[in-house]
């Protein structure tokens, strides 16, 4: 089974009507078909509308589709600090705490989450450069004490991994970036599982903001036919087999820099809400 548990639709619904949602929506579908995904996580960010591009993806749903979609959303704190949410159905877009954007601190949402049976939360990303990771507000050990406590951790990322590939081969760029930048981006994909407690799933997730990124997932050696089913269950979550994107970077650098700034200018003058 194939499946990508970090995908964000990044529609832009700004205009009342604007054609490029439905184009993108279709390419989308496009893209789930190409790469055999049996299952696609939505994880849209609470500051762009991730129940209306739920729907939207409903909407388009080709009539000979076999890709199941799930709604999961990527919370935001005071902090910045994003949080990915799961739920078994749309019942997560009905709690308006989590919903709504700046709202709560890490250990209000922390406690939030962890009071409500229906949901599930993944430390995100905890070991990227932006605001956004968890390493940018707790030490290090904090970090494998959450996995430990929520059993999940996205260890890799895959939307970091085209700056990775383009440092590698680089000496120049190598000496341009500060160093201690340079060895967080190795840590994002190659941190020993040693560090991590033996309870915790360890898992690769595409981060893609674009249909063509969906190539970032994980497959499954198992006969388990339900999504929901495979990524709750452990003994299925440590066979997985990561599948690595093949890096085109000139392409990736500009695209993810230009979604990379906008998302942030939204966040700065929060001028998108959660419904």
């Amino acid at each position: 089974m194939n499946i990508d548990c970090h995908f964000h639709p990044n529609f832009l619904f700004r205009l009342p009507w604007n054609p490029w949602v439905k184009a993108k929506a279709k390419a989308i579908r496009k893209a789930f078909k190409k790469h055999k995904l049996d299952a696609v996580i939505i994880t849209e960010h609470v500051f762009k509308r991730p129940a209306r591009s739920f729907r939207t993806l409903l909407k388009y749903k080709p009539k000979n589709a076999t890709t199941h979609i799930l709604p999961w959303v990527e919370a935001l704190t005071k902090e910045w600090i994003d949080l990915l949410v799961y739920c078994k159905d749309t019942y997560i877009y009905s709690c308006k705490e989590l919903m709504t954007p700046w709202l709560m601190n890490f250990q209000e949402m922390y406690e939030y989450i962890n009071n409500d049976p229906e949901l599930i939360w993944v430390v995100t990303h905890p070991f990227i450069l932006s605001n956004t990771a968890l390493i940018n507000h707790f030490p290090e050990e904090y970090i494998y004490k959450a996995a430990k406590t929520l059993c999940y951790i996205e260890k890799h990322n895959c939307s970091f991994i085209w700056l990775d590939e383009m440092l590698k081969n680089n000496s120049l760029l190598q000496r341009i970036v500060w160093k201690k930048r340079v060895k967080r981006i190795r840590n994002i994909v190659n941190l020993d599982h040693k560090h991590y407690p033996a309870s915790t799933n360890i898992v690769w997730w595409s981060d893609a903001h674009h249909p063509e990124e969906l190539w970032d997932f994980m497959h499954f050696e198992t006969q388990e036919t339900n999504p929901r089913l495979v990524l709750t269950n452990p003994s299925i979550i440590r066979q997985l087999h990561s599948k690595k994107r093949r890096t085109r970077i000139p392409l990736f650098l500009i695209r993810n820099f230009i979604t990379i700034m906008i998302e942030r200018i939204l966040k700065t003058i929060r001028i998108y809400t959660s419904n």
